[in-house]
Parts: structure tokens; sequence; C-alpha cells
């Protein structure tokens, strides 16, 4: 007998993705990923993205993938006008193919999708990629948010934090399929020493790379050997730049901008730092951990615990605690050995609930779940 989940994989959906760009974020990677997954099994798959931008993940040839006339980071026209065009222009595709599900990609732009499909009896997804407290700030923002979130047809969240938090809000159907991740862990000499680390993130006040500068600023004092990579754009990229050479450490810590190609980024360094003040679930602390690289991370809420054991997988530090973070750095130069031991145990840990073969099942059988609702 077919199972419930085989039929859901083998029925064939069509979404409509929305955007803010193809390049970039996480958001962005995961959006990608979602959509390739999507279409090399057979299903039609459309973007519409708010940006085009001069690098993007690569999409699958089969996806058809479009652009606002208005772009939000070049042109001349106010946010109003580029908001209605682009809720104007997702109406206009809905009205055209009638797609199964509709799914926004954050916060602004479920906003503005649920107001262009407003009695177009569209399925639209909610997405939440953050945590729904300090990823969504100033009161009126929220309010719409919560508004929106509560009419949509289902929310889709990527922990159980963020479950918690909009089972308080809504009654709408509310379900948990985390990032997928390409899983491609390599094999370390447990005896290596670490002396090159990296960090990977928007350069922006969430991802305080403030303060991850001033804690490896002191870990540099005490083993100044170790050198620190930060790939990402931002900004925050003059002012970060600025602090690194106050501390005049332009030979030990090097913002790298952004990189299409992370995964040999991540391959090439021999441990990761992450020192987000809040998150949803990131990208880019999943990939560090599944690639075998021992990880120092923040405690940021909604993501961190699913991900991280501190002492077993990795080591946390509270956020914005610069001299524990800066001992933790240490103690992984320290001790190679354990922190190798902590990264192959995350890896054990994590591999089976970060497959694409079985988070686009599960998507797929929350989202017929949500047809038959």
């Amino acid at each position: 007998m077919t199972s419930k989940k085989s039929r859901y994989m083998h029925n064939r959906r069509s979404f409509l993705f929305v955007t803010f760009s193809l390049g970039g974020g996480g958001a962005e990677r995961a959006l990608s990923r979602f959509a390739n997954a999507l279409a090399k099994r057979g299903h039609s798959v459309h973007i519409y993205s708010y940006e085009h931008m001069p690098v993007e993940y690569e999409i699958d040839s089969s996806t058809e993938v479009t652009y606002s006339r208005l772009s939000r980071m070049y042109g001349g026209a106010g946010k109003l006008q580029k908001y209605w065009e682009d809720a104007r222009a997702v109406r206009r595709m809905y009205k055209t193919e009638k797609y199964d599900y509709v799914i926004p990609f954050c916060t602004e732009m479920v906003i503005c999708t649920y107001f262009g499909l407003i009695g177009s009896g569209a399925s639209v997804v909610a997405t939440e990629r953050n945590n729904p407290v300090d990823g969504c700030r100033g009161t009126v923002k929220r309010w719409i948010r919560d508004y929106v979130y509560r009419r949509c047809s289902a929310i889709w969240v990527q922990n159980a934090a963020q479950r918690e938090f909009y089972r308080n809000l809504s009654n709408r159907p509310i379900f948990v399929v985390p990032n997928i991740v390409e899983i491609k862990p390599k094999k370390r000499n447990c005896v290596t020493p670490i002396t090159r680390f990296i960090n990977v993130g928007r350069l922006a006040p969430q991802k305080n790379q403030r303060m991850l500068i001033e804690a490896f600023s002191q870990a540099v004092c005490k083993h100044p050997e170790i050198e620190l990579d930060i790939f990402g754009s931002g900004p925050l990229e003059g002012e970060l730049t600025r602090q690194i050479q106050l501390h005049e450490l332009s030979d030990r810590i090097h913002i790298r901008g952004y990189s299409s190609c992370i995964f040999n980024e991540l391959e090439s360094h021999d441990a990761f730092l992450f020192s987000s003040d809040y998150e949803g679930l990131p990208n880019a602390l999943i990939e560090a951990l599944l690639i075998g690289l021992p990880v120092v991370s923040t405690e940021f809420e909604t993501g961190s615990e699913d991900l991280i054991e501190n002492g077993k997988t990795g080591i946390t530090v509270a956020c914005g605690d610069t001299e524990g973070f800066a001992a933790a750095i240490c103690d992984v130069v320290e001790n190679p050995e354990h922190a190798y031991e902590l990264a192959s145990c995350a890896i054990a840990e994590l591999t089976s609930r970060f497959s694409e073969e079985g988070l686009i099942a599960l998507l797929l059988e929350k989202c017929e779940e949500i047809k038959n609702d």
C-alpha cells in the first residue's frame, strides 16, 4: 500500500514563492533549496523576487523567476508605490496560474502578498524565518504582522519555540519544517591545530559582529597565531572595518564580503564562530555543524537549543558575553581534540533532521493538509 507521504511526494502541485531577493541571506538560500528540491521532483515552481541581485543562488532551470519592475535598492519610487506594484504583480500572477500554494518568505513579503491576494481564494502560507519578537520591531509593524498571520491559510515555522509563539497568537494551522541543508561532512584530523576561524552572516546589528571582533581581539592576545574571516555584507561593514583597524588587527581579522560558495569557505577553515543576538534557525550555523566544524555560538532564542547542546555538540555562550566568548575561542584553540569530538557528535545528532528527502516529504504533507482542511 502506498503511504500518505509517498502520495504527497508524487501529486504534482504548483507553488509561487515570494522573496526579497535570490541572493545574500539565509532565508533566500533556504527558499532556493526548497524551490529547487520541489522542481527536481516534478512540481511546478515560480518565484517572484523584489530585487534582481548581481550574484544569486542557483535556481533549477525548470523554475520561472519573475522580478519586480520597481527596485527597492536602486529605484527612485517610494516605498508604498513599490509595495503596491509587488502586491498587484503577485495578484496578476495568481489570477493567471491559480497556484496551489503561495509561500512568501519573511514578514515583509507575507504582509505584501496577503493584501495583494485578499479575496482571491489563494492558499497563502506565512513563514517565520527569525525570532518573532526581536525580528519584528515597532508596534505598528507587529500589529500588522499579527493581523495578517492570523488570516493566512497556515504558518510555516522552523522550530518549536516559534510554533509556541504563533500558537498563542493564531488558531491557523502551524507546522514546523526546518531548512534543507546540503550535508557534506568532511573527515578532520582530531589533532590538527585550530587557527583559522570563520563567521558567516549579514553585517548587521542582529548578527553582533561587534561583540565577535571584541572577543576575538581578546583571544588574539593569548593566541597571536589565530585568524578570523568574516563572510557577509551589510550596513555595518564600514563600522566593523574601523573597529578592526582600531584594534590593529587587520592582519588577523578579515572581512571577505559575500560568497555564493560558502561550503568551499567552510571547508577551508578550522572552526566556526556565531555571535547573533537573535535568530530563527540559521542556515550558516547548521551548515557549519553538519560539515564537521567545531562551533562556538551565542545562546540566541528560537533555535540555539535546537542545534547545540553545550559541551556535547558545541560550545555556547550567553548573548553579548564578550569575555565568555573569548574564553570559548581560547578553549577551542587549546583543546582541538575535544573540539573535534564535539563536532563529530553534532554530525551524528543532526544529519537525519536536515535531509532534503525527509523535509520535502514533510512540507508536501503539511501543504496537503491545508488543502484538505
